[in-house]
């Protein structure tokens, strides 16, 4: 049984997503991705789990180590000014050994978003791939996932889904591109 707290789940595959950090959703359900940032990593699993199931052999997102980038959970609703963490905050020392043993073990590490991205330089020292993809919440994939014309008829939920489908293909894109044939 997994163990679960707002900004890590160990998992049992080792492929890593990180984020940015916890928000309300992850300290109420004390689990990470719990919202509706989970809900859309849950669709685009399905699709990587089609396309390549070497890499992603389940569907479901806490049978992955998910991490975040900066672990203490940041939302307005539970007192905090800000609901992202900074730069600096993101990149103390401490924070970084702290993700650095949160990723331990990992083959595949996949950075959501722009806080996820500034651990990249801290993880190119290491023998780990390595890819930045934009965060799966529906902010990041409505803002750079735009769909054809036809398919602003389809529902709310219908478009999310062709998203999600999106975030999975440019993230498989991105891995081969990294790896070629060696993956």
């Amino acid at each position: 049984m997994a163990t679960f707290t707002p900004h890590y789940c160990e998992g049992r595959i080792p492929v890593a997503f990180v984020f940015s950090a916890p928000g309300n959703d992850e300290v109420i359900f004390g689990r990470p991705v719990a919202g509706t940032t989970g809900e859309n990593l849950d669709k685009a699993l399905v699709f990587l789990r089609e396309l390549a199931p070497n890499f992603f052999p389940s569907s479901s997102r806490y049978d992955y180590r998910i991490t975040n980038a900066f672990p203490d959970p940041r939302a307005r609703s539970i007192g905090n000014g800000r609901t992202e963490p900074t730069r600096s905050e993101v990149l103390t020392n401490s924070n970084i050994q702290r993700f650095l043993k949160d990723i331990d073990g990992c083959s595949l590490v996949v950075l959501c978003g722009k806080k996820a991205g500034y651990l990249s330089l801290e993880l190119e020292q290491k023998n780990i791939l390595i890819v930045q993809a934009v965060h799966v919440g529906n902010k990041g994939l409505n803002g750079k996932f735009k769909l054809l014309s036809d398919l602003q008829e389809l529902t709310p939920t219908d478009r999310r889904h062709q998203r999600t489908r999106l975030w999975a293909e440019q993230l498989l894109t991105d891995i081969n591109c990294l790896c070629g044939t060696a993956c």
